[in-house]
């Protein structure tokens, strides 16, 4: 995974931009009419973002956007949506600072120094390429980056509890959306191609478990024969799959009977051999069942609204004001 989409706020439409890195391309003014654009385009604390610095941050996602500027009114759209992510992403980072957080960017350019050995330097380059940093700020965006997470989880999320009760309560009221088709729980053996297995290779060991199988040894132990991979695909309650949900080179096994085994199935990773061990009928989903996986979902949607509400406040405070048209 890309480390900049870990981020909490942090995507190619949400940067914190140095002012004076960024150069305009000589052609930008020419090719696009940023007349509707007023001197001074935005101010936040006190401090005023004028015309020619609002350009030289705008031109990275200009290059990621020239397919979709059709007109003036999309480039005004545009424009107000880069001011709206700029700003938040200021806010939520004063945030974290009046915390009490701060950056630790020597441990940020370690960091980067680390992935850069890991995946090369033009790799990385191109993670920060739509800031319109030079490579050697990418330490700092970094490090402001891991403090808007860090603020999220320890200063937000963290405070916030959702009840068993008030779960319940939203279970029934949304019991509809908790509605699932036919589903099958399942337990797999996987024979992976790579450096270690061939593709005949890989055949070869799941037709030895296949025989082994059939001859009545356990699933688990069969697996552990023959050196593969096992993966019980639903090891919660609530981790079960209807056909639609698997793999379509897997979605022969979801008409085995329960206890039952499939064939070798190849996809484009290796061959699986698939136990059907529990299959559910088509219905509302018991509360039991989803409770937890709910209640974390519902402190989550809490903490996003109790953090979306705190950086509209240090907005608010800020006297945040955008004067485009």
């Amino acid at each position: 995974m890309r480390i900049l989409a870990s981020c909490l706020l942090l995507s190619t439409s949400t940067l914190l931009l140095s002012e004076e890195k960024s150069e305009l391309a000589p052609t930008a003014k020419e090719k696009y009419d940023f007349t509707f654009l007023p001197e001074t385009v935005a101010v936040y604390q006190g401090e005023e973002l004028s015309n020619s610095d609002f350009l030289k941050l705008l031109q990275p996602r200009l290059k990621k956007l020239v397919s979709q500027i059709q007109n003036r009114v999309k480039l005004r759209d545009i424009c107000l949506a880069f001011l709206d992510d700029y700003y938040k992403r200021k806010a939520n980072l004063d945030l974290a600072y009046k915390s009490g957080l701060s950056i630790n960017q020597g441990l940020a350019e370690l960091e980067l120094s680390a992935l850069e050995e890991k995946i090369g330097k033009l790799e990385l380059e191109q993670q920060f390429e739509f800031t319109g940093l030079d490579f050697s700020e990418a330490a700092k965006f970094y490090a402001e980056s891991k403090i808007i997470n860090r603020y999220f989880s320890e200063q937000v999320f963290k405070k916030v509890t959702v009840s068993e009760a008030d779960a319940l309560v939203y279970y029934f009221d949304n019991e509809k959306s908790f509605t699932k088709e036919e589903s099958i729980k399942i337990v797999q053996m996987f024979f992976p191609f790579g450096d270690e297995l061939t593709k005949k290779e890989a055949q070869k060991r799941a037709g030895e478990a296949l025989k082994d199988l059939s001859a009545g040894q356990e699933f688990s132990a069969v697996a552990k024969k023959h050196g593969s991979s096992l993966s019980l695909a639903a090891e919660e309650s609530s981790q079960y799959f209807s056909e639609a949900e698997l793999r379509p080179s897997l979605r022969k096994s979801f008409k085995l009977k329960v206890g039952m085994f499939s064939g070798a199935l190849e996809s484009e990773q290796g061959i699986h051999i698939i136990k059907v061990l529990e299959r559910r009928a088509a219905g509302i989903l018991p509360f039991k069942a989803i409770k937890d996986k709910l209640i974390q979902t519902l402190v989550k949607a809490q903490a996003m609204k109790e953090l979306k509400e705190n950086i509209l406040l240090q907005l608010k405070s800020s006297n945040f004001k955008v004067f485009i048209k």
